[in-house]
């Protein structure tokens, strides 16, 4: 994930600053820990889809989230177009775009 504004010691990012790690109750630091939330923004003139090249971990069997199915959310300016699944391990989602006559 590129653009994290804290990275952990072992380099992965954080989406808490780690000098907050004692003040923070300890669950929500483990959620912070959780590299969640990438906003990609792009503007798309004459494609019908865009290509994202990705390397995901598999959750831990202790993350109270690992049965979450991760995906590629294409929201427009309408709301949300749907939904392309992701998958852990080095892979490239292909993320169809609407038409733009809808």
């Amino acid at each position: 994930m590129r653009g994290a504004a804290w990275w952990s010691r072992d380099g992965r990012p954080l989406r808490a600053d780690p000098a907050d790690h004692d003040r923070l109750p300890g669950d929500t630091w483990a959620r912070a820990q959780v590299p969640a939330g990438v906003r990609l923004e792009f503007v798309a003139r004459g494609v019908s889809a865009v290509e994202i090249a990705y390397a995901a971990s598999p959750p831990s069997n202790a993350d109270a989230y690992r049965t979450t199915a991760p995906v590629f959310t294409l929201v427009t300016a309408e709301g949300t177009a749907h939904d392309t699944p992701a998958a852990p391990g080095a892979h490239t989602a292909r993320v169809e775009l609407p038409s733009p006559n809808g």
